[in-house]
């Protein structure tokens, strides 16, 4: 009778051990997938249709970066860049050069990180100098005209954006896509004369611009493996 009574107790006991690991187990994943999904999904990138003006326009030359954190639906972004642009006109040539960041917040309508359809808006700013060249002064005694550089000016603009973009996965860590801004200047400084553009805005005579960038991104891995 005690022999049978000790083996029961081993039964049981290894019955109990066996579901109490398989309680844990499920348990833990469970708790590891819901920590998953409130780990910021970090993405870098780089705004490829500028690299390809720098590369085949002579009087452009410009970079823009972008560092997004996916969290859910929710997507908060920074980006920053410099242009250095020139263009000849009639009259002069004005040159622009400086730096320009922007921070804000979009939505995903979908419900997965893998392909993004989102809607936002951000705040952005640009520190730059600017000068008219090459411009053109009539002479009364010559039948040439005069050609002068005026004095370089430094400025800052301020300007909102809304922004919608499109994202896809690619291959393995690697997303693609585009992005339209709709952007509205707030505030420009000038100095005596005005700046033909404002580097990440566009011309400085528009009080709404449009932009256009293609990215290519970069998940960077961000998730806890069992």
């Amino acid at each position: 009778m005690l022999k049978l009574f000790f083996r029961l107790f081993l039964i049981v006991g290894f019955q109990n051990f066996c579901f109490g690991q398989t309680d844990t187990s499920a348990y833990a994943k469970d708790s590891l997938q819901k920590l998953n999904k409130i780990i910021p999904k970090i993405r870098i990138g780089a705004d490829v249709s500028r690299l390809f003006l720098s590369t085949t326009r002579n009087d452009f030359k410009g970079f823009e970066g972008s560092l997004d954190a996916n969290i859910g639906k929710n997507i908060y972004e920074l980006h920053v860049g410099f242009a250095n642009q020139s263009q000849k006109l009639e009259k002069y040539r004005p040159i622009s050069s400086g730096i320009y960041a922007s921070v804000g917040y979009s939505k995903n309508i979908f419900a997965e990180s893998d392909n993004i359809l989102s809607m936002g808006g951000r705040l952005a700013g640009s520190s730059f100098n600017y000068q008219p060249t090459e411009v053109e002064i009539e002479d009364d005694f010559s039948t040439t005209n005069k050609m002068l550089d005026l004095e370089k000016r430094a400025s800052r603009a301020l300007w909102a954006e809304f922004v919608t973009s499109m994202k896809a996965k690619v291959l393995g860590w690697i997303m693609m896509g585009f992005e339209v801004r709709i952007k509205a200047r707030i505030q420009a400084k000038t100095d005596g004369y005005q700046p033909y553009v404002i580097p990440g805005y566009g011309f400085y005579t528009n009080k709404t611009s449009l932009g256009f960038n293609y990215f290519v991104f970069i998940n960077l891995p961000a998730k806890i493996k069992k």
